[in-house]
């Protein structure tokens, strides 16, 4: 019941969105933090938004040391959204 009155919160803010962007609607969804590992989530939010939706990881953008573990900066990226827009 929680995800799908999320559905209808995210639905009607691409639809403000769409309306006053004449019609021109999201192409994609990115979803950061914590829920957004949530298995199943992403594919969830497609199929009830009808839209792309993907989980963003803004450490992939960031150059990385010799001895940095990519598994890791994969695993807490979509954690550090804030932190990373901060900096």
């Amino acid at each position: 019941p929680v995800l799908h009155e999320m559905v209808t919160e995210i639905r009607r803010s691409l639809d403000f969105y769409r309306n006053r962007a004449n019609g021109l609607g999201a192409q994609q969804v990115v979803i950061t933090g914590g829920t957004a590992k949530l298995p199943g989530l992403p594919s969830f939010l497609t199929a009830n938004l009808e839209v792309p939706v993907v989980v963003g990881n803004p450490l992939s953008y960031l150059s990385k040391g010799p001895k940095t573990d990519s598994g890791y900066l994969e695993e807490v990226g979509p954690l550090c959204s804030v932190s990373v827009g901060l900096a």
